[in-house]
């Protein structure tokens, strides 16, 4: 019997990808993407401002600056987007996601930075802390924005506000009672009743309640032992601002 010895020798084949551009890396389809997926592009890139991705766009893709800019702007636009959905409501009611709005609508009130002739954001809140006899402690004005969503036919409303308010609030809470007169509206926590809605706060001290007065275009929200006043470039949405101004 003749016995045929066969060595077989086996070189490794490696075969030389070319690595994905910033672009190619950011491309995520919609339906798929995370923030995470972002943040891992920016950090695998070193992208840390608008400035980078706008460089990166014209170096790696040849993109033109006024392309890249477009790109780059686009490209916050869905991360920011990614970033407000994730933070979404879990513990209480998420207007946005749960809301039938053939059948209930939605009215936002808000109030933005105003400026200066330069340019320069101005004080626009005014921060009252009260101890525990009501008598006030300290009074500083700050510069914050606020927004707040009332849905009317469920009594109910989400309040953001702080240093930031989108993509994600710096504080949140949500009110479950709801009256107006037509010129003042408010909203108040009401943990009695088990027929409402959940209330409560998930970000930051006990959100207690909020009032408009429409006729002087004041917001003012009550969280803890706090009375934050909004006294300037405040509205309805719809007439003056959108969240992210």
């Amino acid at each position: 019997m003749k016995k045929l010895l066969v060595l077989a020798l086996v070189i490794p084949i490696f075969i030389s990808a070319e690595e994905p551009t910033f672009e190619e890396c950011v491309d995520l389809p919609p339906k798929e993407a995370s923030a995470a997926d972002y943040e891992a592009c920016f950090t695998k890139f070193n992208v840390i401002s608008t400035n980078d991705c706008v460089e990166l766009h014209m170096n790696q893709s040849g993109k033109s600056r006024e392309e890249s800019q477009n790109a780059c702007t686009q490209l916050s636009i869905n991360y920011d987007i990614e970033l407000y959905t994730e933070d979404r409501p879990t513990e209480f009611y998420d207007i946005f996601s749960n809301l039938n709005r053939d059948e209930y609508e939605i009215n936002s009130y808000g109030c933005s930075l105003p400026q200066d002739d330069e340019g320069m954001n101005q004080y626009n809140a005014v921060i009252v802390e009260y101890d525990e006899a009501g008598e006030i402690v300290s009074e500083d004005w700050t510069l914050f924005k606020a927004m707040v969503h009332v849905v009317e036919g469920k009594n109910y409303a989400e309040v953001n506000f702080g240093s930031s308010i989108f993509p994600i609030a710096e504080y949140r809470f949500f009110t479950n009672s709801y009256r107006t007169d037509g010129t003042i509206y408010s909203g108040v926590v009401d943990g009695y009743d088990d027929s409402l809605m959940k209330a409560g706060t998930d970000r930051g001290d006990y959100g207690r309640a909020w009032v408009i007065n429409t006729k002087e275009d004041i917001l003012t929200i009550y969280m803890g032992n706090h009375e934050i006043g909004f006294l300037a470039d405040c509205g309805w949405s719809k007439d003056l601002i959108t969240e992210d101004s």
